[in-house]
């Protein structure tokens, strides 16, 4: 199976061979679609958008995704000095 898929600013190919295919690929695109939708900074409303909006200004409510891909941010910034 194959599909694309427009996501965080650019076109991704999404291709495999499995029993179900249609139910795994649809699990896959709302997954993906989610994923977008939090940390795209390419949509206005993501919470990454609303991160960067409110820098400084006042806490955002994140999802647990997002909190997810900051703790591991800071796990390797710490391992790679930043880097």
């Amino acid at each position: 199976m194959n599909k694309k898929l427009y996501v965080f600013g650019t076109i991704i190919s999404i291709d495999f061979v499995c029993e179900n295919e249609d139910i795994v690929m649809n699990e896959i695109v709302e997954t993906v679609n989610t994923l977008d939708d939090e940390m795209s900074i390419y949509k206005e409303y993501s919470i990454i958008s609303n991160i960067n909006k409110n820098a400084g200004i006042k806490e955002v409510k994140v999802s647990i995704n997002v909190m997810n891909v900051v703790k591991k941010s800071i796990k390797y910034s710490a391992i790679t000095n930043g880097i």
